[in-house]
């Protein structure tokens, strides 16, 4: 398998492999549970696409926040996100692309919660995200906020 980055990822997307390429990462990316059921509901998705996004137009589900849904520890969270920061801002890291799903009905982040906020405190707008979304009313609202 080759490594795991934004590039292959791109590459994956003009391979038509972005699917396959998302399922290897949640594997290699100790989310196998995910992987799992990625998998496994290949067919429930009607799109699957890598685009630019605006950052500020994601919701997270993720984080030390007491309403998310995935709770991690403030000391946990901020040490995590505090590394990415320093590596995005060293240009000694470039991020994954960050994974969307609607697969709870509304569109959330579903791997990438800690790349999010890294890249939002870099002052970063946009950045690569991979859509995989099953209700056509949220392919319309991606395409409609691209800007």
């Amino acid at each position: 398998m080759s490594i795991l980055t934004l590039e292959t990822a791109k590459q994956a997307k003009e391979n038509d492999s972005l699917y396959q390429w998302v399922v290897d990462f949640m594997d290699n990316d100790n989310n196998k549970s995910l992987a799992k059921t990625l998998k496994e509901n290949k067919d429930i998705f009607l799109w699957t696409d890598l685009i630019e996004f605006p950052l500020n137009k994601l919701t997270r589900i993720m984080g030390p926040e007491k309403d998310m849904l995935f709770q991690e520890k403030e000391e946990t969270w901020e040490r995590r996100v505090g590394d990415l920061v320093n590596e995005i801002k060293n240009n000694s890291h470039i991020p994954c692309p960050l994974i969307v799903t609607d697969f709870w009905e509304n569109l959330n982040i579903a791997d990438g919660s800690h790349r999010h906020e890294a890249l939002l405190r870099n002052n970063i707008d946009k950045y690569w995200i991979i859509f995989l979304i099953k209700y056509k009313k949220n392919i319309d609202w991606v395409l409609n906020n691209l800007e």
